[in-house]
């Protein structure tokens, strides 16, 4: 792709090439309230998608005294944005990072079965990526762990 189209456009050339755009269902967007998840919603909502093909889904870890207010936050934005949101909670507190990400994946798939969606997206950034590559090899994972 040229480096002179600007990134929604190269965004919108991505996500088509991608196909799942096309299908019946609501695409289910995981929103944290960072920026990552923000940016990709912002970029859905605004250069790609009708607000009634976006579902956004926030799940509250519970692991900080305030998460709450980032529950309360990502309510508020998709309000402004005319989104429907899918808020759940965890029962106790997460304890670990682990734990966090397994009970919001298994959170995600229950709501993309629930609701039909085609697809789950969600945002992640250098840091996320550098930050699995590294407890992979804390694991003793191979190189096929790796890739």
């Amino acid at each position: 792709m040229s480096d002179t189209i600007g990134f929604p456009e190269r965004f919108r050339a991505t996500l088509g090439d991608l196909e799942f755009g096309q299908g019946e269902g609501p695409i289910l967007v995981a929103v944290s309230g960072g920026l990552d998840s923000c940016v990709l919603l912002h970029l859905l909502r605004f250069c790609k998608y009708a607000p009634e093909k976006l579902v956004v889904a926030h799940f509250d870890h519970r692991m900080r005294v305030p998460s709450g207010d980032d529950a309360d936050w990502v309510a508020g934005l998709c309000r402004a944005w005319g989104l429907p949101l899918i808020l759940r909670r965890a029962a106790t507190p997460l304890l670990s990072e682990e734990s966090a990400r397994n009970a919001r994946y298994d959170f995600l798939e229950s709501v993309r079965a629930e609701i039909g969606a085609i697809a789950i997206l969600t945002a992640h950034h250098a840091d996320d990526q550098a930050e699995t590559v590294l407890f992979r090899l804390l694991r003793g994972t191979g190189q096929w762990g790796l890739a």
